[in-house]
């Protein structure tokens, strides 16, 4: 299965930032551990995942390259988008 996703730099740290709004989230913790190795995946710090929120444009779940997810991830969400 194809996934998009952007990887992104701050303060140090790499991203990976995956649009899951208006679809099934496709990541799980093998998914984030076999993305985060930096051998064979993409690599990162952090990877966040955006999904959709009845109340909000976004809701956010962060990942770390081990598999485990974690609550908030500051960098992350000031990483500057462009192009």
């Amino acid at each position: 299965m194809p996934l998009s996703f952007h990887k992104m730099h701050a303060n140090g740290d790499d991203f990976v930032i995956v649009d899951s709004r208006n679809s099934a989230n496709p990541i799980t913790s093998a998914m984030a551990r076999q993305l985060g190795d930096r051998h064979r995946g993409i690599g990162f710090n952090q990877l966040a995942v955006m999904l959709d929120c009845d109340d909000a444009a976004a809701r956010l779940m962060f990942w770390n390259a081990d598999g485990s997810t974690l609550d908030t991830c500051g960098s992350a969400t000031r990483v500057p988008r462009t192009g």
